[in-house]
């Protein structure tokens, strides 16, 4: 029985051999001769996202205390985001 494992874009693939396979992983027969397994170490996801998390309100408490306003344009969609303090700045109130 041969073991390789490898890497393609962050996710690890474990191959194990048993023997001579076509290309399915079966033999001639049918019998089942080589398997494959994905894994996904999550750890790094789950690092980044309480990076984030932390970024995000550092961001937010900023904006609250410094009295600025947050606009944004995606010229794709053409969607407009104000941000609360920014519709304030504007004379908008809660729109």
């Amino acid at each position: 029985m041969s073991q390789s494992a490898g890497a393609l874009g962050g996710l690890a693939l474990i191959a194990l051999g048993l023997g001579a396979a076509a290309p399915s992983g079966r033999d001639l027969d049918g019998r089942l001769r080589a398997s494959e397994t994905a894994v996904q170490d999550g750890t790094n996801r789950t690092q980044i996202e309480q990076a984030l998390r932390e970024s995000e309100e550092r961001l937010r408490l900023a904006v609250g205390v410094s009295h600025i306003g947050i606009f944004d344009h995606n010229h794709l969609t053409d969607m407009v985001y104000w941000s609360p303090e920014q519709r304030e700045i504007f004379g908008w109130g809660d729109q």
